[in-house]
């Protein structure tokens, strides 16, 4: 009889210890499924920020100053590292963002030019379906600027100079088949003038041929060149700027106006936490007063906007620049 209990009492003490084990076996399988759900470990490791543009121009200047401040607003004491990936008017590193394991780890700065105009007007390997547009940062409107010493000190004298010389003058420009590009061919068209572009790698090239004497203009955002030396004609977007008040908007002119923006985008499948995480961090930083102070320096004009938001921005834009560059003649 002892000995029937005995092994009644070890097999009952099997049973408990095996439910004992599933229990904790299921336990540990709902906090993993819970960590991924949150995923409370990203990121594990840097994460790599192309910026499409060579060192130094504006749009370059701008990212670094939003990206160095986000690194502080990563969780697990994430950090960003920038790279420059130049070329092929910002569509060489744009690509190379497409391409892409859709992890979070990679994502790419892009303008309208570079995310809009791009794929518009030159095939490219890559458009808005390859991405998830993570954040709106920051508004850059696109000036048409002269040297303070030029013949022309407001638009109107400009105007009545260029339709007496047809092609005569001559803008830098960061590239062909950007959003610059088709801004000046959008006003071309509007104003029936004709002028020459000069293309560069890059704003700070094309800004430098311009102070240098070696081009007319160049099409930027005039907060960066200074001052004294320099005088902006036209906005070509949609609102005036509130650094430059004075200065006309295509759209006032011709009813048509583009607007050049700085975001942020991942390649397509990157899991919406990861996103938010990114989001979020990017959000913080454009809301440091730090942030505000160093790119109220450069007069940029911050202009957040979160994912779906900021997708529905890019595709009203691709929109508008679509039919004005069907009706473009723009040779590459």
């Amino acid at each position: 009889m002892k000995k029937i209990l005995l092994f009644l009492s070890l097999i009952v003490l099997i049973v408990l210890v095996g439910c004992s084990n599933q229990a904790e076996g299921t336990q540990k399988e709902n906090n993993k499924g819970s960590e991924e759900d949150n995923d409370d470990n990203f990121p594990e490791k840097p994460i790599e920020v192309i910026i499409p543009y060579p060192p130094g121009g504006n749009s370059d200047t701008t990212s670094r100053i939003i990206i160095d401040a986000a690194s502080e607003y990563l969780p697990n004491e994430g950090r960003f590292d920038i790279i420059n990936v130049e070329g092929g008017a910002s569509s060489t590193g744009i690509t190379k963002a497409a391409q892409s394991e859709p992890d979070g780890y990679t994502i790419t700065q892009s303008t309208a030019g570079g995310i809009v105009t791009v794929p518009i007007l030159n095939d490219v390997a890559y458009n808005l379906d390859d991405f998830d547009p993570i954040t709106g940062a920051v508004t850059i409107p696109q000036m048409l600027v002269v040297r303070s010493d030029s013949p022309w000190q407001d638009f109107d004298e400009w105007l009545d100079y260029v339709k007496e010389n047809p092609n005569d003058f001559q803008y830098a420009n960061n590239g062909v088949g950007n959003v610059q590009h088709i801004q000046m061919e959008t006003l071309e068209d509007a104003a029936d003038i004709e002028t020459t572009i000069i293309p560069f790698e890059g704003g700070a090239a094309s800004a430098a041929a311009m102070i240098g004497g070696n081009a007319d203009a160049v099409i930027t955002f005039p907060g960066t060149l200074d001052p004294d030396e320099t005088t902006p004609l036209l906005n070509f977007g949609n609102k005036r700027s509130e650094y430059f008040p004075d200065v006309p908007t295509m759209n006032e002119l011709y009813d048509v106006g583009i607007d050049n923006f700085v975001g942020f985008f991942a390649p397509k499948g990157v899991p919406e936490d990861r996103l938010n995480i990114i989001n979020d961090a990017i959000k913080q930083a454009l809301e440091d007063e730090e942030v505000i102070e160093e790119l109220d320096k450069f007069n940029y004009e911050v202009d957040y906007r979160g994912l779906d938001d900021f997708k529905e921005y890019v595709e009203e834009n691709i929109e508008v620049q679509s039919v004005i560059g069907e009706g473009l003649d723009i040779e590459n």
